[in-house]
């Protein structure tokens, strides 16, 4: 058994992790520190020589995790995140891993617009038909799943004791304020549940509702369409979909888990529902009026940077200082990559990927209106709208139609060489102006600011 958790925790493979999942994390736990602290004082190796053979001797500890509060939208409680210390994230990321190995079959890497594809399918194969729907998700899902129960589900394909051990102790982890006291931590010890925002966090969901999902999938045919994703379900049907919400009920209750009697709908498909972000009508897809505002208020906020900074220099970019029309023409830069997203690596980041399923696009055009006539009042325009500004509208349509092909998205895979890394830093202010930097500093730098770009546009999709 030691053999496989050898395996798993080799410093090879910590290195690997270290090097390919937790630099692109600038989240600091409770000791405050990021994989800079690590990398700058030159105790990487140490680091992870520690966690071997912690790991291996059955020595190691988790720290406390630190609590983050997400607010989702207003007048509704914020989501409880739980932030890693680096060496914790290295640890969790190899057990989410060693879960994916085990369990392969509820493994979910389908997007999100992948299952608003299936929906739209559907409703276009039985246009002839009349479609009935169950929406509902599970009420305060990840916070009442029982351990016990979890465990259960786990130690069924999971046989290693040690690795399992780990597990169970990162479940049972504190999530803590980062005002804790260490004599108070048994207050913030849960008996049920599990952590939001850990690597292992949506494989254990997945393990915990398998049942759930092989009972509907026993009784649904040809003419019902059954989606999960999480813990947001949806029923689509020829026939009326009761039935299902009590077969949902009941295998629910086997897992100590609610339905949201408020987010429950059952009925006809001509009443609009609301899934994943997107509003699904018997005859179109678009978005809420909340997210149309959840993206203005983005821009939003972007506008009030560029005129704090041109009505006080002192809150301008060093280098645009002596240059307002530099500056205005990077803040349109970055207003642009809100509006189109951004691609890496084969990936899509932004708002715009991920509701490109919608066939409604008056919300773009309204869009597009709010955000020109923002920029026009803005005094520095002087009523005109920048020709550089993009469209939403435009770059729907160009992924839409030409996502192979399109320059109209930025693109962070074409930054190859040093110059263009070097270029495109200077223009966001990443360089210090009076110091020669090596190619290795240039590297680091351009991969830091990349993450921290895309993670934005990650964290920009609100639903």
């Amino acid at each position: 058994m030691k053999d496989i958790v050898r395996k798993y925790f080799s410093q090879d493979t910590l290195n690997h992790i270290f090097d390919s999942k937790i630099v692109k994390n600038k989240s600091k736990g409770i000791d405050k520190k990021t994989y800079k602290f690590y990398t700058e004082k030159s105790c990487k190796q140490e680091l992870i020589s520690t966690i071997e053979s912690k790991i291996v001797n059955e020595k190691y500890h988790f720290s406390p995790y630190l609590e983050l509060l997400k607010i989702k939208r207003r007048n509704t409680p914020p989501r409880v995140l739980s932030i890693p210390t680096v060496r914790d994230k290295i640890v969790l990321q190899i057990l989410k891993n060693y879960l994916h190995d085990v369990f392969p079959e509820v493994i979910n890497k389908e997007q999100p617009n992948s299952y608003i594809r299936k929906i739209k399918n559907f409703i276009r194969h039985h246009k002839n038909n009349k479609i009935y729907c169950l929406r509902t998700d599970i009420n305060q899902f990840y916070d009442t799943i029982s351990r016990s129960k979890l465990k259960k589900a786990v130690k069924i394909k999971s046989k290693n004791r040690y690795i399992n051990k780990f597990l169970f102790l990162s479940i049972e982890n504190p999530t803590v304020p980062h005002d804790y006291k260490r004599n108070n931590i048994s207050q913030y010890k849960l008996k049920k549940g599990i952590p939001q925002g850990l690597p292992i966090s949506n494989i254990l969901a997945q393990i915990y509702l398998q049942n759930l999902d092989t009972s509907i999938n026993g009784i649904i045919d040809e003419n019902t369409l059954y989606l999960r994703y999480v813990d947001d379900i949806l029923i689509l049907s020829t026939k009326n979909c009761s039935d299902y919400l009590n077969r949902i009920k009941t295998e629910l209750k086997e897992l100590g888990l609610k339905l949201n009697s408020d987010k429950t709908f059952v009925g006809e498909l001509s009443e609009s529902i609301f899934y994943l972000g997107y509003l699904i009508k018997d005859t179109s897809i678009s978005v809420s009026k909340q997210t149309i505002e959840n993206q203005v208020n983005k821009i939003a906020g972007k506008v009030t940077w560029f005129k704090k900074g041109i009505e006080n220099t002192n809150f301008m970019p060093a280098r645009y200082k002596n240059n307002p029309k530099e500056f205005s023409e990077q803040f349109i830069k970055e207003v642009n990559e809100i509006i189109t997203g951004s691609k890496n690596e084969n990936k899509n980041y932004g708002w715009l990927f991920y509701y490109i399923e919608i066939d409604d696009v008056s919300a773009l055009y309204k869009l597009d209106n709010i955000i020109r006539k923002m920029i026009q009042n803005i005094p520095f325009f002087q009523g005109k709208i920048p020709h550089q500004l993009k469209s939403f509208v435009k770059a729907y349509n160009e992924i839409k139609y030409k996502p192979e092909t399109s320059e109209y998205i930025n693109d962070y895979t074409k930054y190859k060489t040093m110059e263009q890394k070097k270029e495109l830093l200077k223009e966001f202010s990443q360089l210090e102006e009076q110091k020669d930097h090596s190619n290795e500093e240039i590297d680091s730098l351009f991969e830091e600011f990349k993450n921290n770009r895309l993670n934005f546009l990650k964290e920009n999709i609100v639903y």
